[in-house]
Parts: C-alpha cells; sequence; structure tokens
C-alpha cells in the first residue's frame, strides 16, 4: 500500500488508526483537515466502505487550535455522527468510546481532565507493576494538551514531529500497565507487522526503552534498565524534546543516573560527573 493511501486526509490519518478502522476495529477516527477533504479522497474513502462527517470546529485541547475542518470517519453514519455530537457536547465518555478507547481509560480521562495535572504522570503513578511498552504513549500529544500546554506544542511542532507518529495506542492509559491498553497495542502491532513491518520495527524499537520524564515536553530516552532507584544506559536515544543539547551532552558523558530529591547524579561508572539540580527531577519509567 502508498503512503497515498495511509496519509489520504492531507496528512490527517496515521497508519495505526488507519488499520484499526479498516479492520473494524476502531469505531470512529477523528481528525483535523486545514483545507477540506478532496473530491478524491473522499471518493477513495468511500470506496471503502466508509462515512465521512466534516465540521468546522474550534477545540482547545485538540493539537490544533485553530478552527478548521475536524473530520470524522467511521463505516457507520450513526457513530460519525455520534463522535461529532459528543465532542461539541463535552461528553468525553461517549467521544472516547466512539474512538474506540477502552472504557477505564476513558474514564480516566474523564475525571482528572478538570485538574489541568500531567495526564503521562498521572498514568505512572496509577501503575502497579512494570509499565508496558504498550502502553508508552509519552510521545503522542493527542488530547492532553490545553491552554499554555497547547501553546508549547504549537510553537514546537516540528520538533515532535519524528515522534508524533511512534505508538501503539493513541489515548491516554489509565496506567501504564492498564490490560485493555494493552491488548489494544498487541491488535495493532500485529496489523503493523502484517502491513508495514518496517514501521513496526521502528515502532517497537522507540517505545522499549526507559525513559527520564519531566513533562509533555521534556524527556530523555536511554537504552538501559533501571534497578532500585538508578537507571544503568548504554546510550541516549535520539527521540527529540525540548531539553537543550547541552543538557543531553552531559547525559552522554555518562551511563549511569541516580534521582535524590531534586537532583539528578550522573555517573561514569562510579565515577560521579555532574549533579543537575532541578525543580523536577523527574521520574525514571521502565517500558524495555
Amino acid at each position: 500500500m502508498t503512503d497515498k493511501i495511509y496519509y489520504g486526509i492531507n496528512g490527517l490519518i496515521d497508519i495505526q488508526s488507519f488499520l484499526l478502522l479498516k479492520a473494524g476495529l476502531k469505531p470512529v477516527f477523528r481528525g483535523y483537515s486545514p483545507n477540506g477533504i478532496s473530491r478524491e479522497i473522499k471518493s477513495f474513502y468511500q470506496n471503502l466502505g466508509f462515512h465521512i462527517l466534516e465540521k468546522k470546529l474550534a477545540i482547545s485541547f485538540a493539537t490544533k487550535a485553530e478552527t478548521g475542518n475536524y473530520v470524522y470517519i467511521s463505516r457507520s453514519k450513526k457513530m460519525a455522527r455520534l463522535a461529532y455530537e459528543s465532542e461539541i457536547n463535552n461528553d468525553q465518555k461517549t467521544h472516547g468510546e466512539a474512538l474506540g478507547y477502552p472504557d477505564c481509560c476513558v474514564d480516566f480521562f474523564s475525571k482528572n481532565l478538570p485538574s489541568g495535572k500531567d495526564f503521562n504522570m498521572l498514568a505512572h503513578k496509577n501503575t502497579l507493576g512494570k509499565p508496558s511498552f504498550y502502553c508508552h504513549s509519552l510521545f503522542n500529544h493527542e488530547s492532553k494538551l490545553r491552554d499554555k500546554n497547547l501553546s508549547v506544542y504549537l510553537q514546537n511542532q516540528e520538533k515532535f514531529k519524528s515522534t508524533t507518529n511512534l505508538f501503539l495506542i493513541k489515548h491516554i492509559p489509565c496506567s501504564l500497565n492498564c490490560k485493555k491498553s494493552v491488548a489494544l497495542g498487541k491488535i495493532t502491532l500485529e496489523l503493523l507487522k502484517k502491513e508495514v513491518p518496517s514501521l513496526a520495527t521502528t515502532v517497537v524499537k522507540a517505545l522499549k526503552t526507559s525513559v527520564l520524564y519531566f513533562d509533555y515536553f521534556n524527556w530523555i530516552a536511554f537504552k538501559g534498565k533501571p534497578t532500585k532507584g538508578e537507571l544503568n544506559y548504554t546510550d541516549v536515544l535520539p527521540y527529540p524534546s525540548l531539553i537543550s543539547e547541552h543538557e543531553i551532552n552531559q547525559y552522554k558523558q555518562g551511563n549511569r543516573i541516580k534521582i535524590i530529591n531534586n537532583q539528578i547524579d550522573i555517573y561514569q561508572n562510579r565515577n560521579l560527573i555532574t549533579g543537575l539540580k532541578k525543580k523536577n527531577a523527574g521520574v525514571i519509567i521502565d517500558f524495555s
């Protein structure tokens, strides 16, 4: 299959969502098309048996701030309409379920949305046991951003472009080992392996990492394994965030980090190289 199929609506639809939609495993895809949908693209999706509902909306927590054409694609006219109406009515539960997200994760999102807190940190705190790489959605900003955070994202879209499609679940999981999210991630990976094996390999490589996570825009991915509150690593991986090159280079000089209160100590074997004092020293998340 060609890129034209996967990115048919002006670059709107990611491969993972397209494959789930086509397989009947995602009721509705919702995306954004700034200039509307061409007749050719409409015809392509209609020939596959999909219905397209196109509406002008301005939604503050979307990954695009400006008003534009919001597109709902589904095999069911009723479901496409339901996704649209639940969105404009701010019915998060119905909207999330229409998009095919697990009910536990939809409830988690609805409950915590008013707080404005970092969803990734909340999911991490909600995790009992080891996180699963299937639930690694740190690189995807879908639905997470509002107000100030949205502005930061829009100013740095080019920076995050290379990691946007590195995911197996697009929603915010209620925990980093949510069983329903893991099941959905496994299905997505199998579809990718069958249809786009090169992308499947790229995605798994990016997700099976250890991450020093600070917030939505600041993280560092490592090839390594945490043990007893420390992270021993052999490489700092090239998945960009807003962490400065200067700070990245400090991590590259070492092979072990330890977080103590608000300081990150960087070691080369047993030798302390430097200590980075931070208001937020982050958390080490083991997706490896």
